[in-house]
């Protein structure tokens, strides 16, 4: 997972928090439909999430994976 978050995340840390902008998200989600299946499978489980925190600001945070 860290590999296919750093084609879109540069500086994506698994240890550490991660910003991700929304131009971010949608290049993630994109090139998540032509990942394996758990990185297809991990980002199709987070859009729900990501969609609400998206409605209310401008980024979102994550912990490693």
């Amino acid at each position: 997972m860290t590999r296919f978050m750093r084609q879109i995340v540069k500086d994506f840390d698994y240890y550490d928090f991660n910003v991700i902008s929304k131009q971010q998200w949608e290049d993630l989600v994109i090139l998540s439909q032509t990942a394996d299946n758990l990185c297809k499978s991990i980002i199709a489980e987070s859009i729900p999430w990501v969609t609400e925190c998206f409605e209310k600001h401008e980024v979102f945070t994550i912990c490693g994976l």
